[in-house]
């Protein structure tokens, strides 16, 4: 008898046209089981069981899959796939001006750090708000006052999120209908605040006040996800 595990793996790899999604060749059914079956949770309360946010891959495509996370092209990329999973969805509405349609997708670049490295002492951040094209907030040096180094990308997160509802609400635009992407090279911060699996824990004292403040205010939108960049992307957009 089939297991519920495998029923699950079958649907999604029917789904998929029995191919893999990234190097477009075959999957053979006895290879089911053996392959890896990666989740990307689009939305809000995504079931790990729902097969329309699960794909199976080649071993060897691992990697490329989950570079499709951090991208840009990879967000449209899943986009696209999640209209294939779920064909209702070419039936919304859409609208070139993302300000009057059903979802405002609002991208967070965040950096934070200090002089001292992981020790304590005087802590600064930068932050970069976007709408599409459109830059909503730049803030180079942000003076943060004390702390270290984790301290400060936890903190940086904090006003980036505090300034997107700020902007949110000079605009007229309801935290709810909006999705928020927060990009940072602090893969503490970023496994903490994670939505689309298990976050990690915070073990630290220091931290754990500033991590259940940012996940309070995370929770404001409509839905919220955070992803690892390297450092050199985040220096690249901020411009330090």
């Amino acid at each position: 008898m089939m297991s519920e595990r495998k029923k699950l793996w079958r649907k999604v790899w029917e789904r998929q046209g029995k191919v893999c999604p990234i190097c477009k060749k075959a999957i053979e059914q006895e290879a089911i089981g053996n392959q890896e079956c990666l989740l990307r949770r689009m939305d809000t309360g995504a079931s790990k069981r729902d097969a329309a946010n699960l794909y199976l891959v080649h071993h060897a495509c691992r990697k490329e899959f989950a570079k499709l996370i951090y991208s840009k092209p990879g967000r449209d990329w899943w986009e696209e796939q999640r209209r294939l999973a779920d064909p209702l969805m070419t039936e919304k509405k859409t609208s070139d001006d993302k300000r009057d349609g059903d979802l405002v997708v609002i991208a967070v670049v965040f950096d934070g750090g200090g002089h001292f490295g992981p020790a304590y002492g005087p802590i600064f951040g930068s932050l970069r708000i976007t709408m599409g094209d459109e830059e909503l907030f730049l803030a180079e040096s942000l003076d943060l006052g004390m702390g270290t180094s984790n301290d400060a990308e936890f903190v940086t997160l904090i006003v980036a999120l505090e300034k997107t509802l700020g902007l949110c609400a000079e605009d007229g635009i309801d935290s709810k209908r909006v999705e928020l992407h927060a990009f940072g090279d602090s893969q503490l911060v970023v496994r903490a605040l994670v939505t689309f699996r298990r976050p990690s824990k915070i073990k630290a004292p220091n931290l754990k006040p500033l991590r259940d403040e940012a996940k309070g205010l995370s929770e404001q939108f409509g839905a919220f996800d955070s992803f690892w960049q390297p450092s050199e992307k985040s220096v690249e957009i901020l411009g330090h």
